[in-house]
């Protein structure tokens, strides 16, 4: 590639960072700031899809850490793919085995296990951050 087409490719990168964090900033939903934008909802996931990418390649070590907010209201959809079940605290019986429990919830092509001792508000940062996805 040429280094002009190099430097127009950065300054597209650069504009569509900008724009993603104006959505971001914005506190409108995806549908709603791309139609006061003008910009198809499709484009923009596409361009989102190639910053992230662009981010990670260049900052490995986000791989590991992703920053999710979690409102109270979180409610968990119930669908075919992600079920997860919200019930009060049961006290330990002594006669039983204890048995190590798993829960595993998956979307798209991500899966995520977590032992049965998971706390609410990791479980709900997670269905948050899968909301992103």
């Amino acid at each position: 590639m040429g280094k002009i087409s190099e430097v127009k490719l950065e300054l597209r990168h650069r504009a569509w960072t900008e724009q993603i964090q104006e959505y971001q900033e914005s506190g409108l939903t995806m549908s709603e700031w791309c139609r006061t934008k003008n910009i198809n909802v499709n484009t923009f996931n596409s361009r989102m899809k190639v910053i992230r990418k662009i981010a990670l390649e260049r900052y490995p070590e986000l791989q590991s850490i992703v920053p999710v907010s979690v409102s109270e209201n979180i409610m968990p959809k119930q669908t075919g793919v992600i079920d997860v079940v919200s019930a009060p605290p049961v006290e330990a019986s002594y006669d039983l085995p204890a048995k190590p429990e798993k829960i595993i919830i998956r979307k798209k092509d991500i899966e995520i296990e977590l032992t049965d001792n998971a706390s609410e508000s990791t479980i709900l940062t997670l269905m948050r951050g899968l909301g992103l996805c």
